[in-house]
C-alpha cells in the first residue's frame, strides 16, 4: 500500500493506470496490480455515465489560449485540458515556436486564457530555447507587468532532456508525484517521433514500436484526464505517395500506431514571411477548419509583422 501511495497520488489515478505500468513501477505481480485497480474502482464506485454527464464534463474543461484569436476560434476557445493535442508540420513550420508560446500562456491567470500552472517540457532533440521563451515572456509582461515576470516564467518551466525512446517514456512514466508537487498543467513533448523513428527501424520492429507508443500514449492520456492538464506533442511529416495533408504529399510520422492517439491534430503550413496556416485535420469535437497566424519576435500573433522570419 505504501509503495502504491508513493507512485500514484490518488485513487482516480490508480484506477485509470494500465496494470502493466503499475506492476513495473511498484514492483508487484501483474495479478496484484489488476486487483489494486479493481479495488480502486470499487472504492470510487465507478458506474456507467450518461452522454449528458459527458457533456457537462466537457463544459468544465479549461481552454489554453494559443496567443492567436484566429487559432483559438477554430479550437473553440483554445486547446482543451484533459486530452492530447498534436501539432504537426515540416521543418520551420512553427511547431516549436507555438510550444514556446504555450509555455508562457499556461502560466497566465484563467481570465487571460491561462491555466495558472507550471510546465513540463520533454525535449527530445535539444531544440528548447530559454532565450526565445524569455523574449516571448518579456513581450507578454509589457502587456501585464503586474502579473507576468519573465524570470518567474522560466523558473516554472521544467525541462526533461530525453536521449532515447526508453528515456523519453521513463521521464513521463515516473512523473505522477512531480506533476502534483510542481502543479504541472501543461506537458509538452517536442518531438514525439524523433527517437522512435531512429531506434525502431525496419518492418520487424513495427510491432514493438506500436506497443511502446500505445503505452506511452496511455500514460499521457491518463495524466491529461486525471490531472485535467493539457498534453501537447509535436510531430514531423514524411513524404507520401498517396497521402495528402494540407495540400501536400506528406503524412505525419509514426503512422497508424500513433495517429489515432491524439484527440486533436493540428497541421501547420509555412506561408510567405512569418505567416502560418493552422488546419485542424482530426478531432472528435471540432470541424476541419483553418486559421492564419503570425510568428513575430513577440511570439504568436494575429497581425502581420515586419520582424525577421522565425
Amino acid at each position: 500500500k505504501q509503495k502504491l501511495a508513493k507512485k500514484f497520488s490518488s485513487l482516480a489515478t490508480l484506477s485509470r493506470a494500465p496494470a502493466q505500468e503499475i506492476s513495473e513501477q511498484v514492483g508487484i505481480s501483474l495479478k496484484l496490480a489488476k486487483t489494486s485497480i479493481t479495488s480502486a474502482r470499487t472504492i470510487l464506485k465507478q458506474i456507467p455515465i450518461t452522454a449528458m454527464d459527458l457533456l457537462e464534463e466537457y463544459k468544465k474543461k479549461r481552454k489554453l489560449t494559443t496567443g492567436s484569436q484566429n487559432l483559438d476560434e477554430i479550437l473553440a476557445g483554445g486547446i482543451s485540458t484533459g486530452s492530447i493535442t498534436e501539432i504537426i508540420g515540416e521543418y520551420a513550420s512553427g511547431k516549436s515556436q507555438l510550444t514556446f508560446q504555450l509555455c508562457v500562456n499556461a502560466q497566465l491567470p484563467y481570465e487571460l486564457g491561462g491555466l495558472e500552472g507550471s510546465v513540463y517540457f520533454i525535449d527530445t532533440e535539444g531544440t528548447f530555447s530559454a532565450k526565445r521563451v524569455f523574449e516571448i515572456a518579456y513581450a507578454k509582461s509589457q502587456e501585464n507587468p503586474d502579473l507576468i515576470i519573465p524570470e518567474k516564467i522560466l523558473e516554472n518551466i521544467h525541462i526533461g532532456r530525453a536521449y532515447n525512446a526508453e528515456h523519453q517514456m521513463n521521464l513521463i512514466q515516473e512523473s505522477d508525484n512531480f506533476i502534483v508537487e510542481k502543479k504541472i498543467k501543461l506537458i509538452i513533448i517536442d518531438s514525439i517521433a524523433a527517437h522512435f523513428r531512429t531506434e525502431y527501424i525496419g518492418k520487424d520492429s513495427l510491432a514493438a514500436r506500436a506497443q511502446a507508443l500505445m503505452r506511452h500514449a496511455a500514460i499521457l492520456y491518463r495524466f491529461a484526464d486525471s490531472y485535467d492538464l493539457v498534453v501537447i506533442t509535436t510531430n514531423q511529416v514524411l513524404a507520401s505517395v498517396d497521402k495528402y495533408i494540407g495540400g501536400q504529399g506528406t503524412e505525419p510520422a509514426l503512422g497508424f500506431a500513433w495517429g489515432h492517439r491524439p484527440q486533436t491534430r493540428i497541421f501547420l503550413r509555412k506561408q510567405k514571411g512569418n505567416a502560418r496556416i493552422a488546419r485542424i485535420i482530426d478531432s472528435p469535437e471540432l470541424p476541419e477548419s483553418e486559421a492564419v497566424f503570425y510568428i513575430s519576435n513577440n511570439g504568436i500573433e494575429d497581425k502581420y509583422s515586419l520582424d525577421e522570419d522565425l
